[in-house]
């Protein structure tokens, strides 16, 4: 039985090796991975919930407070 059917929270951890061809020419990683790597996140817990396929209809807004170095 997974924490999801146990607890109100249910959580997600995606771990993801950043490359130089994800950054840009400072060595910051794209926002646009990060909010890639944030969807994926998001996919794995919504269909643990809903038990059936799921999209990401959309994503509002996303503040980056700090930048991901490569």
């Amino acid at each position: 039985m997974s924490i999801c059917e146990t607890s109100d929270f249910c959580g997600a951890v995606i771990s993801h090796v950043m490359m130089p061809y994800h950054a840009n020419p400072a060595g910051n990683v794209n926002g646009g991975v990060i909010m890639q790597l944030i969807d994926d996140a998001a996919f794995v817990i919504a269909t643990r919930y809903a038990r059936t396929n799921v999209v990401t209809a959309s994503i509002e807004r996303i503040d980056f407070h700090r930048p991901v170095h490569v």
